[in-house]
């Protein structure tokens, strides 16, 4: 089955998110016990069609699917899984946890914020955006939302506290332009941006203009999909022709 998400939770599980379902690989199986513990989430077959994963500071595991959101807890050795109502139907492409506790869903042509207390607020995306899905999210460490789509990156302030409002999306300045794909921010506190254009690094003091690396263009054409970051400090691509890697003193 085609494999949208992975991602590890604070226990340790490994789980992943399929078209079919959502499995679990349990760090304390014994030997010759079973590798993948299957876990539905409905009798829905458009609720077992995964998209993303994401996990709170409780613990609880976040699904995005095509029939929206649904949150698992885990109770004893069990998980309790449960829909959580966002007041939209519609397919949920992407997940990222709040710094405040709270979880952001990304549908198509906005965003809506699960706060802790939940209430849910909802944040549309601005311009042609609005029409289009959501296929990203990453806050980054100072708490700034950014959202991807085919249309570009856009991006919302930190919010103050956990009940405070979001601000409007906006674009940042000297936006990265192609598709959104991924938005990535390395140890040394760097924002970067995944596009069908390359790859795209965050400049000056608030991070809000990019600069296309142009390093890339040599090693591969620009179709950058996907970024992260090993122990050892090198950036990993996946790119349209193989995964690349920018080791820290340059590209290899």
């Amino acid at each position: 089955n085609r494999v949208s998400d992975v991602h590890e939770t604070r226990d340790g599980s490994l789980w992943v998110a399929t078209a079919a379902g959502l499995c679990r690989i349990d760090p304390g199986t014994p030997a010759g016990g079973p590798l993948f513990i299957y876990v539905p989430l409905d009798d829905d077959p458009n609720s077992n069609r995964i998209n993303a994963l994401a996990s709170t500071q409780d613990g609880a595991l976040w699904c995005g699917t095509d029939a929206g959101l649904f949150r698992a807890v885990k109770k004893d050795a069990n998980w309790s899984v449960s829909r959580v109502d966002i007041g939209a139907s519609a397919e949920v492409e992407a997940l990222a946890e709040d710094l405040w506790g709270g979880v952001w869903a990304g549908t198509t042509g906005e965003v809506r914020l699960v706060r802790p207390d939940g209430l849910v607020e909802v944040r549309p995306l601005e311009g042609a955006d609005r029409h289009l899905p959501v296929s990203c999210l990453r806050v980054d460490s100072a708490g700034t939302l950014w959202a991807g789509t085919t249309g570009g990156i856009s991006t919302t302030s930190p919010r103050a506290s956990a009940n405070a409002t979001s601000e409007p999306f906006a674009r940042p300045d000297k936006a990265p332009t192609g598709w959104g794909n991924a938005v990535f921010e390395s140890s040394d506190g760097s924002l970067w941006a995944a596009t069908t254009t390359g790859l795209w690094r965050a400049a000056g003091s608030n991070q809000r203009a990019f600069e296309r690396v142009a390093a890339l263009d040599g090693a591969c054409n620009r179709e950058v999909w996907d970024i992260t970051q090993d122990r050892d400090g090198s950036m990993w691509l996946a790119t349209s022709c193989g995964a690349l890697k920018i080791h820290r003193y340059g590209f290899t």
